[in-house]
């Protein structure tokens, strides 16, 4: 009481007192990046930028401490590069990018949200066990960089998004939607299940084949050496195709009714929050900003 009369005599104004009371205790957030660890990622040098992002994140969190930051990396399987309980250190960092090949064939969204939502599960789990108080709520947010298209069931994706925000838990899609001349093949590389080109350079290898669509009656007429070069390069070149449109102005093509029917790619993109980063440079600052949004965000609701 001796303390609350001079904090009301004051206006209300927060002196050292209350902003001990009001300091967010450094336990309150836990915060999982996902990096795509497919093949594209090398080719267009998003994979060198990502893992300058998330060391450039590490070392705020570090300064800050605000909480605890985990690495995860995900194609066709997804592994935990870097523990959430673990520090963020000088060894560590470089143990854990050291994991991240970027070499996965394919990727499947749906193994890391399985994946990944159940160890957030854990690892609040873990924390409700060391922390003596209940009166604050622990936070986590994913962020999901990658710079793929998704191909997998738009619905069964939703529903592990649904799961995750009934447990409070915030996923974020960071979407590269960056063109690389140097790498034509890859372009399918990220959010999907699709196989990625064998090769950054594997345009060269088809020398001067020519890409127009071939016909069942053209192909006939080839040797099987000479149909497989074809055939090789007609997929290089709609891939080519893909990775210099930007992701809005792709469209999405289904049957209904008889009928074909277009639509954009983005609409009803099963992720609700979601960025899309043209540059890579501008990478760090978009999720530097995302973050304090969400922090933002908490400290009205709190």
């Amino acid at each position: 009481m001796k303390r609350i009369i001079p904090y009301i005599a004051s206006q209300f104004k927060k002196d050292r007192i209350w902003l001990r009371r009001t300091k967010p205790n450094k336990r309150n957030y836990q915060i999982l990046v996902a990096l795509d660890d497919s093949f594209s990622m090398q080719c267009n040098n998003a994979g060198v930028m990502s893992c300058r992002a998330v060391a450039l994140l590490a070392e705020a969190l570090r300064q800050l401490e605000v909480g605890e930051l985990g690495i995860a990396c995900f194609g066709k399987e997804t592994h935990i590069v870097h523990e959430l309980h673990e520090p963020f250190t000088g060894e560590s960092g470089p143990r854990a990018f050291s994991e991240v090949t970027f070499a996965q064939k394919s990727t499947s969204l749906k193994i890391l949200l399985e994946t990944s939502l159940d160890y957030l599960d854990a690892a609040r789990e873990r924390m409700h066990g060391q922390t003596r108080s209940t009166t604050q709520q622990l936070q986590q947010m994913m962020f999901i960089i990658s710079d793929g298209q998704i191909t997998e069931d738009r619905l069964e994706l939703r529903r592990l998004l649904l799961r995750a925000e009934e447990n409070r838990q915030i996923v974020v899609f960071v979407l590269l939607d960056v063109k690389s001349a140097a790498a034509p093949t890859a372009a399918v590389g990220g959010g999907g299940v699709a196989s990625v080109g064998e090769s950054c350079v594997a345009q060269k290898e088809t020398g001067s084949l020519s890409t127009a669509p071939l016909a069942a009656k053209d192909l006939s007429q080839l040797s099987p050496a000479e149909r497989l070069r074809r055939l090789k390069a007609e997929r290089e070149a709609r891939l080519h195709r893909v990775q210099s449109s930007s992701v809005l102005d792709m469209q999405l093509v289904e049957f209904k009714g008889g009928k074909v029917v277009r639509r954009s790619y983005m609409e009803e993109f099963p992720f609700p929050y979601y960025l899309i980063v043209r540059e890579l440079e501008a990478l760090p600052g978009a999720i530097a900003d995302a973050m304090r949004q969400w922090f933002e965000l908490l400290n009205v609701q709190q």
